[in-house]
């Protein structure tokens, strides 16, 4: 997702996919624009509405939200260490013994279905580990 905050509020531009990346620049730009239109908002009211987090829980989403978000983390930052490594998918998923289909479907950053072992494996593949929390 492409998003810019500023205190509470955050300005959404788009969703993730990878046609997205080439078009960065014309993302923040339309980022800093709904910024700028938020702070006239605040000149004129300061309480605009709701934070994205309570609308989503209000909407029963929040959860989904949030591990669609976080998965989406994870596939872009493996895809980045990737190619800063110059590693290949090919290469990647004999690292992690696995089929390359399955490497494609963690990398894809809609595809929810990946498990906790693969997750560990990729980032063993990459030289990082992986570290979850409970709070």
């Amino acid at each position: 997702m492409f998003f810019t905050v500023s205190g509470p509020k955050m300005a959404l531009t788009d969703g993730f996919d990878k046609k997205a990346q080439a078009k960065l620049r014309k993302k923040l730009k339309l980022a800093q624009c709904r910024m700028k239109k938020c702070a006239r908002m605040d000149e004129k009211s300061p309480r605009v509405g709701s934070t994205l987090e309570s609308l989503l829980r209000e909407n029963g989403i929040y959860e989904d939200a949030k591990n669609c978000a976080i998965k989406s983390v994870l596939a872009c930052k493996l895809a980045q260490i990737m190619e800063a490594q110059n590693l290949s998918k090919a290469r990647m998923a004999e690292r992690m013994e696995t089929s390359r289909s399955q490497l494609d479907r963690l990398l894809d950053p809609e595809n929810d279905s990946v498990t906790l072992r693969t997750l560990m494996r990729a980032a063993s593949a990459v030289g990082m580990r992986l570290e979850i929390d409970l709070r």
